[in-house]
């Protein structure tokens, strides 16, 4: 009699040898000879074994065909067209496997097998997934999605037929990644009649045939995902009572396992559906004070840099609808509004500043985890911009990911969860949040002549786009609401990414605010009407609010804004009163970004200013960059304001790194004379000023390496670089770059450029900037030399493009 070994060795002998010899051997194809053979089978399948497992169940298919079962035959030949599944990895090969797994389906019909019926459309389905997945026939990819949504839609109205929990498995991932995909898209036309009929059909069969508790044997993540994708199913295209069922079912989950984001997920899906119910007011602030309470722990629960811009970036989705739904409210509460704000604006800064980071002991570890991070946040180089993109780019927020891009997000995902389990296991990273700061204890920390206004932009993309306003002054404060609408309005909004360059945000507003400064920019002499008009409009529009909440006073002479989003590429400076006066000529100003930061800042105990700390004109001939001969005189014009203090300058080859590193601790001001660069692909490290090179360091100061240096002592840091002043924005307004670089170092204000300026109007504003400085603080210093620039009608390019960062406030002098 033949064995189990004897029939394998046959397989594995090759077909034509198998077939003959089958042929010969049929009369001892004997059942339990099959049986011990497909044992055989599973064990290779576990063992990734896949050639054997593949030849295998040729083998078995084949045998079956002889033996005339030709329901075993089918289910042989789909096992069989599965492994040839995993082995493709071309387009034809796919379509191959498709092409057969049609033909299966069509046998399984005419065997009215419906178990073999739901494995056939299965595979098809996983078909199309891997067509997609390697970036095949992308110019179809609606079409395919479609006929995917086809395969699933059999395969549902049999799954209750199938054994094996590996199809089922298998079907049930399928069907989440499409029902994904398609109710992401904007169907238009008759695509659109076809995909919502396609929805509704499966979103029955899914509720009559997925029990609302379906649990994955083996992922809690993809139970709890798959219970938010057929819940999302259920309240557009099926049943409310079974969309609620399976929220509360992932909620409940959720809770169970701890994992705070999906209950999010489910608490704000719950949320929006009830809103949709119009359920009372009561319940509906029930929703968002849970969803803000663990917002929080879920922020928190993060250690890592990447994890928690990625949180903020999944938080911020949902958070700003609830925060709009609650100022919508009649007499809503401006504190808690404030302090909801607060809670989503640059948290991890004011983690940062807060010192809630432990370093990594293990050097190797720390450098695996410096790299997945940047290739988490690295993006694709694109090709140089205009001015008016190179504009936009800016204005546009960084995400974690690439819109669009599932297998890129997919990617990127893992690394994060990688990174976080490093940081987990070694007791690194951030430990807990700090604390933000509350209104009262804001109106205690300003000065008498201080007042605070904090911007809310909750969404870029609308047109009319609504703008937050809280002012606070120490004894009082208030809030504004207004709407600005811009035409024409073409009506095109988007986060677009080409090839995953940077993404780049498309609206109205940020096309009006990136047009405001290519025109400022490009006026060498007189600033022209059209500049001027709209700089006088943002004045209406952001500051005329403040004096009718009785906040802006004639005593006031120091306003410091925290803007948001897109709102920090204005030069507040230069915009406009009706009178023709910029805002500069009547308060000095300093941003900030955040009032938690603020806050914390101006409540640090800081030493008084005895000396300065000078870098200029560095050696730079690694570069294709020109020296900076007028940066070099104008650094010993400015300490010649500055005799009062002990002065130490490091100019041409000794404006080196490793003095930097050497001289940095204890120095009060600090001054860069230099060239910058702020490479797109790596925005939040990567962005670096240029210092001369020396034989340990390259002279290429990152903002990574400069956030582990020690600034504490700094009362200012001068960036007087090309584009040193800006910063790019990420998630949740997390700036990036040299600015939050050097309040993370511990530096207490920080002034750079909003946009390249030419040199001789940087020295000239420079030299004049310090002779103020001292004696008034960074602050006023700043408003006195643009008076004197305006005084004598230099352009505003000139002079509205130096931010001030920080505190503001006067110096003690030692």
């Amino acid at each position: 009699m033949m064995n189990v070994k004897e029939l394998i060795s046959a397989m594995e002998a090759g077909i034509e040898y198998f077939h003959s010899w089958v042929e010969k051997k049929k009369k001892q194809l004997t059942v339990d000879l099959l049986e011990g053979t497909s044992k055989i089978y599973e064990t290779a399948y576990e063992e990734r074994n896949y050639p054997q497992a593949l030849r295998i169940s040729y083998g078995l298919s084949y045998a079956y065909r002889i033996k005339g079962e030709e329901e075993k035959n089918l289910e042989w030949h789909i096992n069989y067209l599965y492994l040839m599944l995993l082995a493709s990895n071309t387009n034809e090969q796919f379509e191959r496997v498709l092409k057969s797994s049609y033909k299966a389906y069509n046998r399984s019909v005419e065997l009215k097998s419906y178990k073999l019926g739901f494995r056939a459309t299965t595979l098809a389905a996983y078909c199309i997934f891997d067509i997609l997945e390697h970036g095949f026939q992308q110019s179809k990819r609606n079409d395919l999605l479609l006929k995917q949504a086809t395969n699933l839609r059999f395969a549902l109205k049999w799954s209750l037929t199938e054994w094996n929990p590996l199809w089922y498995i298998r079907f049930i991932e399928l069907l989440q990644y499409n029902l994904n995909e398609m109710m992401s898209i904007l169907w238009v036309g008759e695509y659109e009649k076809r995909a919502n009929r396609m929805l509704n059909s499966i979103a029955q069969y899914a509720m009559k045939f997925i029990p609302i508790n379906y649990t994955h044997p083996h992922e809690e993540y993809l139970t709890a995902d798959i219970a938010h994708t057929l819940g999302l199913l259920s309240q557009k295209y099926g049943s409310v009572d079974d969309a609620i069922a399976r929220f509360e079912f992932l909620a409940d989950f959720a809770e169970e396992i701890d994992k705070k984001g999906s209950w999010l997920e489910a608490v704000y899906a719950h949320y929006n559906l009830k809103c949709s119910l119009d359920a009372s007011q009561e319940e509906l602030h029930q929703f968002r004070e849970s969803l803000r309470d663990v917002s929080e722990e879920f922020r928190a629960d993060f250690r890592s840099r990447v994890g928690r811009l990625w949180a903020s970036q999944e938080l911020n989705n949902k958070l700003v609808r609830i925060l709009k739904d609650e100022i919508e409210q009649v007499n809503h509460p401006v504190r808690k509004f404030f302090e909801a704000i607060e809670s989503m604006r640059s948290r991890l800064l004011l983690d940062s500043v807060g010192n809630k980071f432990v370093e990594f002991i293990d050097q190797d570890i720390e450098k695996e985890v410096t790299e997945l991070e940047r290739d988490v946040l690295r993006f694709y180089p694109s090709k140089e911009p205009d001015d008016d993109l190179f504009e936009t780019r800016l204005a546009s927020q960084l995400t974690i990911g690439f819109p669009g891009f599932e297998k890129d997000e997919l990617k990127r995902s893992k690394h994060i969860w990688k990174i976080e389990a490093l940081y987990k296991e070694t007791s690194a990273g951030y430990v807990g949040s700090e604390e933000t700061v509350d209104l009262t204890s804001l109106m205690n920390s300003l000065k008498p002549d201080e007042i605070l206004v904090r911007y809310y932009v909750p969404d870029p993309y609308q047109n009319p786009v609504d703008i937050f306003i809280i002012a606070v002054s120490p004894n009082k404060f208030g809030s504004d609401w207004v709407k600005f609408e811009l035409f024409p309005d073409t009506g095109f909004r988007a986060r677009m990414s080409v090839g995953k360059g940077e993404p780049i945000d498309v609206s109205p507003i940020i096309q009006y605010f990136a047009h405001l400064r290519t025109s400022i920019k490009n006026t060498d002499k007189e600033d022209n009407e059209e500049t001027l008009s709209i700089l006088e409009t943002l004045y209406n529009l952001l500051i005329s609010p403040l004096s009718k909440l009785g906040v802006l006073t004639v005593d006031t002479k120091r306003l410091i804004v925290v803007p948001d989003g897109i709102l920090n590429l204005i030069p507040f400076a230069a915009l406009r009163k009706p009178n023709g006066n910029f805002l500069i000529q009547e308060v000095a100003l300093v941003l900030s970004p955040s009032a938690s930061v603020w806050y914390n800042n101006q409540a640090l105990k800081r030493e008084e200013v005895s000396n300065f700390l000078g870098f200029a004109n560095p050696d730079l001939s690694y570069t294709d960059l020109t020296d900076l001969e007028l940066a070099e005189e104008g650094l010993k014009d400015i300490t010649e304001n500055l005799k009062a203090l002990n002065c130490k300058k490091r100019l041409g080859t000794n404006a080196t790194e490793i003095n930097l590193r050497r001289l940095v601790s204890g120095q009060h001001i600090i001054h860069f004379a230099t060239h910058g660069e702020f490479p797109e692909q790596d925005v939040i490290d990567f962005h670096q000023l240029l210092l001369s090179a020396s034989q340990d360091h390259d002279g290429r100061v990152h903002a990574e390496e400069l956030r582990k240096m020690d600034f504490r002592s700094a009362r200012l840091v001068v960036l007087s670089i090309c584009n040193g002043g800006i910063y790019r924005i990420g998630p949740g307004n997390e700036l990036y770059g040299l600015v939050p670089a050097l309040l993370i170092a511990g530096a207490e204000n920080v002034i750079g450029t909003l946009w390249q300026i030419e040199d001789r109007a940087g020295r000239r504003f420079m030299i004049e900037f310090y002779k103020y400085l001292i004696k008034y603080g960074p602050a006023l210093a700043n408003k006195l030399t643009c008076e004197k620039a305006i005084k004598h009608k230099y352009p505003i390019r000139n002079w509205a493009g130096f931010a001030l960062i920080g505190t503001g406030r006067p110096f003690d002098v030692k």
